[in-house]
């Protein structure tokens, strides 16, 4: 029961954390793992964009709370070696995207072919 939500914050992270909130009810044992950090959104924050900040405080209140793991921005290869641990990948939102790269493929496993 090990999910993972991989895009930036303001893309639904906020819902995914409310979610994964009822999820524990449900089954105790889930994990929620947060693959996507607030770099981006902390230089907003810093050119003014105040209401970035209450979004983001409100994240981290969740993450708290429901004892979901933040992992901050992670490498390409952190990334895949997260994904790959995961048994769901979680995308709730409301950010019209124009491609989806985290739900593109499948990661498989290395073979002796490579």
């Amino acid at each position: 029961h090990r999910m993972m939500y991989a895009s930036s914050p303001d893309r639904g992270l906020k819902s995914s954390l409310l979610v994964y909130q009822k999820v524990k009810e449900y089954l105790p044992d889930a994990e929620l793992h947060c693959t996507y950090g607030f770099n981006n959104i902390d230089k907003l924050i810093a050119q003014g964009a105040a209401h970035f900040q209450k979004d983001k405080d409100e994240c981290m209140k969740l993450i708290d709370k429901t004892g979901a793991t933040f992992h901050g921005r992670l490498t390409q290869r952190q990334l895949y070696d997260e994904w790959r641990k995961s048994t769901c990948l979680i995308y709730i939102t409301s950010f019209y995207e124009t491609g989806w790269i985290t739900g593109r493929s499948t990661p498989r496993a290395k073979t002796e072919e490579g």
